[in-house]
């Protein structure tokens, strides 16, 4: 075993174990019944997987159109899509969500500095966010008891909505500012590292400033139709999975770990912190130990599946394209 691979170790198999841990905890105290963990499984009928394996790939349609949106030049559509089944493969198979720096890496080859897809990255990371936010206080319109609890966080997630959108103006305009005052004050280069972070700093705010409001309103939209469409994966698993579930406790559910999954501990093909959450949470709505975590595994192992295939086709569609990166850069 090399010096690297040692010191890349507990970042490989650290949040596996967590999550382990985690789960050995929560499971510690219920019975689990491995007849009714099979019997919850063989549920999934096999017309649904059909009806997954769609709303996957309009979830992927749906993220190239909002890349394509936020980028700050065009990307021949056909190679946009495979770099973002890639990009897909990547973030959800390398552990603490390291996979997601894949994307500065792909499209250096269109022509793309590094910072200014890091730029688009961190917009992207901030709409997420905001929408996410926004449908769980929309959520609260609809809930009823048992879950009817949201409702009174309805108001203060739509304030945080309402500041997050205006944080986001606002930090546009502060970086088209800072931009003009590089390009006033700062034309000279400057020696060593500090110019390299000087010139980084200039093109990151430079992609932030240039993304005009129609842009960014283009993102909110495509963030949201997304984002129904991710719901709509997650609901349809588990429906079919947990009929006893009220479809408020699961959108509840949902919109909860959608939240969570911007600070979850991510480890090999996305194992973590977060199934130790979804048992937690689908027990407290009444499903046994051996139900929960039969939907928590089986709904990632299917996610897992079609990122896999989808990382294999957008492979296959860079390989046939050879000559298009290089076609990119010279355009």
């Amino acid at each position: 075993m090399t010096a690297r691979v040692r010191r890349l170790t507990p970042l490989l198999i650290g949040p596996f174990a967590l999550g382990a841990a985690l789960l050995a905890w929560l499971l510690g105290g219920l019975e689990f019944n491995r007849q009714e963990f099979i019997d919850t499984v063989r549920r999934l009928a096999p017309g649904t997987l059909a009806m997954l394996g769609g709303l996957h790939v309009a979830q992927q349609l749906g993220r190239t159109a909002r890349l394509a949106v936020l980028l700050p030049r065009p990307v021949p559509a056909a190679r946009l899509q495979a770099i973002v089944l890639l990009h897909q493969f990547f973030a959800n198979l390398l552990p603490m969500k390291a996979g997601s720096l894949s994307l500065p890496e792909l499209l250096k080859r269109e022509g793309i500095d590094r910072s200014q897809t890091l730029a688009t990255m961190f917009t992207g990371a901030g709409l997420d966010l905001l929408v996410t936010t926004l449908l769980v206080a929309l959520a609260g319109l609809f809930m009823r008891a048992p879950v009817g609890q949201v409702q009174a966080l309805q108001q203060p997630l739509l304030a945080i909505c309402l500041c997050l959108l205006a944080a986001a103006v606002v930090a546009l305009l502060a970086a088209r500012r800072v931009e003009a005052w590089f390009m006033a004050g700062g034309q000279h280069s400057q020696p060593g590292w500090l110019g390299t972070v000087v010139a980084w700093s200039r093109s990151f705010l430079g992609t932030l400033g240039r993304l005009s409001l129609p842009r960014l309103a283009g993102g909110i939209s495509l963030t949201l139709v997304n984002m129904l469409v991710a719901i709509a994966f997650s609901y349809t698993v588990c429906r079919q999975l947990a009929p006893q579930l009220s479809w408020q406790a699961i959108l509840l559910i949902i919109l909860v770990m959608r939240l969570a999954s911007h600070f979850s501990i991510q480890g090999l093909a996305g194992l973590g912190t977060s199934e130790a959450l979804l048992v937690l949470l689908f027990c407290g709505f009444g499903l046994t130990a051996s139900q929960a975590l039969a939907v928590a595994l089986l709904g990632r192992g299917l996610h897992l599946v079609l990122v896999l295939l989808g990382g294999g086709i957008g492979s296959l569609l860079l390989l046939i394209d050879r000559a298009g990166p290089r076609s990119a850069v010279e355009t």
